[in-house]
């Protein structure tokens, strides 16, 4: 998935923090339900995605997003430290 490794060729840095998925309130689908978030750490050569599926309306879910992908890149942080 070319989006994920996408801000490291984009801008000059080392590591780069994405999240796609659907906050609502439209855009749900049985395939896509509300509430399921990909979020991806890339650094170098690897990259991590994660699926998450939160649960509330879109301001909840956005901020469950953002906690969740700070907490990935600490932890990315603390692996390459």
């Amino acid at each position: 998935m070319l989006w994920q490794k996408g801000g490291l060729k984009t801008f000059p840095q080392t590591i780069s923090v994405s999240i796609t998925g659907i906050a609502g309130p439209d855009g749900a689908t049985t395939e896509k339900p509300l509430g399921r978030v990909y979020i991806s750490v890339a650094y170098s050569n690897t990259h991590q995605v994660k699926e998450f599926n939160f649960k509330g309306d879109r301001h909840q879910v956005r901020l469950q997003s953002c906690q969740a992908a700070i907490q990935l890149l600490i932890n990315r942080l603390e692996l390459i430290s």
